[in-house]
């Protein structure tokens, strides 16, 4: 679950990014954790090999 607030909701109608204003609040930690986690993960994946071409 992530976490919500009004410097978020503030943020996006001001359409300035929250990372820019305030990179510590929790907000942008939880949204920096799953991307560092989609990271990982993708870079765990073996790689498939294309299928040869005929």
């Amino acid at each position: 679950m992530i976490s919500s607030s009004q410097p978020v909701v503030t943020a996006v109608n001001r359409g300035t990014p929250l990372i820019l204003e305030q990179p510590k609040h929790p907000f942008v930690q939880q949204i920096l954790y799953i991307g560092d986690q989609l990271i990982k993960q993708l870079e765990a994946k073996p790689e498939v090999p294309a299928p040869a071409a005929g």
